[in-house]
């Protein structure tokens, strides 16, 4: 009865192994990858003067070039971004944002686990004010750098979390609107999935 439990316990070692070298060849491979991200935004600055907490929501494509364990992302970001009003606590129209970013994400795959860094720059069609004269609305100069850790669960699809701080201006000059965009302070849960 021994060496039945014996063999039994050494053959699904040996299935779970093999199926772990299936799974990091899958994930460690060149190829489109798409991602979804969805959060918190916590305003930062003088920005935060006005509004509190936000949301915010995106997605990603990219093409990863694998370097041994290294894999590149040259990516475009799309995002959307929404603050709540410091004074009702409701979700106002006076503090959004459209980032559109182009960059790049480098992680380093340990397993299930890859750790990963990103970046990216391009513009944001940003709005303040509501409707009024007040009111401030326009494409800027945008980007935003992070970090966070992604876990594969199967061998295309990753579960992760991440933070990152952004900005994203209202005025035509990028100089300009460094001083009077929307800073956050970005976390929560992204999607990967590499097909």
């Amino acid at each position: 009865m021994n060496t039945g439990r014996t063999l039994f316990v050494a053959a699904a070692l040996a299935a779970m192994l093999s199926a772990g070298d299936a799974l990091a060849e899958s994930k460690s491979r060149n190829g489109m990858v798409f991602g979804f991200e969805t959060g918190g935004a916590a305003p930062t600055g003088d920005f935060s003067d006005g509004v509190s907490f936000g949301v915010e929501a995106g997605g990603w494509s990219g093409y990863r070039i694998m370097l041994g364990d290294l894999g590149l992302i040259p990516r475009i970001d799309v995002h959307y971004l929404h603050f709540f009003d410091k004074t009702t606590g409701f979700v106002t129209s006076s503090a959004w944002s459209i980032p559109v970013l182009f960059g790049g994400k480098v992680e380093y795959h340990l397993g299930d686990f890859a750790p990963f860094v990103k970046f990216g720059v391009g513009f944001a069609y940003t709005n303040f004010g509501g409707d009024d004269e007040d009111s401030a609305n326009g494409v800027g100069f945008a980007f935003a750098v992070g970090s966070g850790v992604d876990y594969w669960v199967a061998d295309s699809v990753a579960l992760g979390l991440f933070c990152e701080f952004g900005q994203s201006g209202t005025l035509n000059s990028p100089f300009d609107s460094l001083s009077t965009g929307i800073n956050s302070f970005n976390f929560g849960l992204g999607l990967t999935v590499a097909p």
